[in-house]
C-alpha cells in the first residue's frame, strides 16, 4: 500500500525544469557589467525619474505650444521639433553623460570595483560595459522622444534627411560625452575631487547643448545650405577626428582602472 501511495505521489510530480529560459541564454553572452548596470537601473530610481520627468516635461512643453499654434505658422514643424530638440539633447547630452559618470563613480564609492577585478574582468571590458550600458539608456531615451518627432514631422517645415542626420550626430555626441564622462571619474578616488569634475563637467555639458540646439535649428531652417558640398567634405573628418579623441579616451579609462 505504502509502496503503490509513493508511486502515484512521485507520478503527479512534474520533474523540476532547470533550463534557463531565453533571457537568461540572451545574459550569458552580453557584457557582464552591462547586465550588471541594466539590473541596477531597473533596481534604482534615478534613472526612472529622470525618464518620466523627461516625458511629462515635455508633454507639457509640447501641449502649450500646441495651444499657440495658428494659421500664422507657415510650418509649425520646425519651431515645434526645436522645442522637442532641446529637451532631448538635454536628455542625451546631459542626462545620459552624468549617469556615465556616477555609475562608474559608484563603484569607489560602494567598494564593487574590487569584486569586478576578482571576477576577472579586464578593464576594457568594465569601460566598455558602462559604455554599452550608456548606450542603451540613450537608446530608450531616443525612442520616447520619436512620437514628438513623428508630430514635428507631420506637421511640416521638417526635411527628413536634415532630421535624420540631427538625430544621428546626437546620438554621436552622447555616446563621445559618456566615454568622456567615463573618463573623469575613473581619474580620482576621491570623491570631493570627483564632484569638482562632476561640475567641470556639466558646464562643458551644457555649453555643448547650447551649440547642438543652435546647430539643430539652423539645419532646419536652412537645410540646402546646411547640408552642402562643403558639409559632405568637412563633416566626416570632424567625424573621424572626434571618433579617435573617443577612442583615446577609451584607452585611457582602461589604463586608469
Amino acid at each position: 500500500m505504502s509502496d503503490a501511495t509513493t508511486a502515484a505521489a512521485g507520478a503527479t510530480i512534474p520533474p523540476a525544469n532547470d533550463e534557463p529560459g531565453l533571457l537568461s541564454r540572451i545574459g550569458d553572452y552580453l557584457n557582464p557589467v552591462l547586465v550588471k548596470e541594466i539590473r541596477q537601473a531597473q533596481r534604482g530610481r534615478v534613472f526612472t525619474v529622470a525618464l518620466v520627468a523627461t516625458v511629462l516635461i515635455t508633454l507639457m512643453a509640447s501641449f502649450l505650444m500646441a495651444l499657440e499654434i495658428d494659421a500664422s505658422w507657415s510650418r509649425p514643424g520646425r519651431q515645434f521639433f526645436t522645442m522637442i530638440y532641446v529637451f532631448l539633447a538635454g536628455s542625451l547630452m546631459l542626462v545620459v553623460p552624468f549617469q556615465a559618470f556616477s555609475s562608474m563613480g559608484s563603484e569607489w564609492d560602494e567598494h564593487t570595483y574590487e569584486m569586478l577585478v576578482l571576477s576577472n574582468l579586464k578593464p576594457s571590458q568594465i569601460v566598455l560595459g558602462k559604455l554599452l550600458a550608456a548606450a542603451t539608456q540613450g537608446a530608450m531615451l531616443l525612442a520616447l522622444f520619436m512620437p514628438f518627432i513623428a508630430v514635428a514631422f507631420l506637421l511640416r517645415g521638417v526635411d527628413l534627411f536634415v532630421l535624420g542626420l540631427v538625430l544621428a550626430l546626437t546620438a554621436f555626441s552622447s555616446l563621445w560625452l559618456s566615454t568622456l564622462a567615463i573618463m573623469l571619474s575613473a581619474l580620482t578616488r576621491n570623491r570631493l575631487l570627483r564632484v569638482l569634475l562632476m561640475l567641470m563637467l556639466g558646464g562643458g555639458l551644457i555649453g555643448v547643448i547650447s551649440g547642438a540646439v543652435a546647430l539643430a535649428e539652423e539645419s532646419m531652417r536652412r537645410p540646402d545650405q546646411i547640408v552642402g558640398p562643403e558639409f559632405w567634405i568637412f563633416m566626416p573628418q570632424v567625424l573621424v577626428v572626434f571618433a579617435l579623441l573617443g577612442g583615446l579616451a577609451f584607452l585611457i579609462s582602461c589604463n586608469l582602472l
